[in-house]
């Protein structure tokens, strides 16, 4: 026979021989699965026809400020820092990453001191078609720099995943 043949057949017999094994694998005593994944919460639960009409977000150390408003007409205006023009898709990209911002952990029993929400680095202003308004002091990033305390209106302090407020704050770099 060929020297090919031969390595296929290896091949076959080692297949066959992991398939067994698999087949009846049973874990170990004391063996625990890891936990399955809870699906995504996120700061804001919007209705299904609700949209962002509005975000204010101000940069405490730098006193810089840009808000951006939906106008009747779907299109977005700069309200503050009117000498700034920003890209409506720039700003609608802004306006979808508010709705996805992602809860890591909430009602923490932090010190607002220590997590650096009592004198915030951004405060955030969201305003949705439904009228309702939401404002939220952003303070430390997390120990792990995963995300970023938060604090809102109601006083609770949170943590958000620190990738999407990053894009969010596109906004302000686009002012500068």
């Amino acid at each position: 026979m060929r020297r090919s043949v031969w390595v296929l057949l290896a091949i076959l017999v080692a297949l066959i021989g992991l398939a067994l094994y698999l087949e009846n694998y049973k874990p170990k005593p004391g063996f625990v699965p890891p936990p399955q994944q809870t699906p995504s919460q996120f700061l804001f639960t919007l209705g299904e026809d609700v949209i962002v009409t509005g975000i204010r977000i101000e940069v405490v150390t730098e006193e810089k400020i840009v808000a951006v408003e939906r106008g009747e007409d779907g299109f977005w205006q700069v309200i503050e820092s009117p000498q700034a023009e920003i890209e409506q898709g720039m700003i609608e990209a802004a306006a979808s990453q508010v709705t996805a911002l992602r809860l890591l952990a909430k009602g923490l029993s932090l010190s607002p001191v220590d997590v650096g929400v009592r004198e915030p680095a951004y405060l955030v202003d969201v305003t949705f078609s439904d009228d309702v308004e939401h404002a939220f002091r952003v303070g430390n990033v997390t120990p792990s720099g995963s995300g970023y305390y938060i604090q809102s209106a109601d006083r609770e302090i949170a943590i958000i995943d620190r990738d999407g407020f990053d894009s969010l704050l596109t906004l302000i770099k686009l002012v500068q």
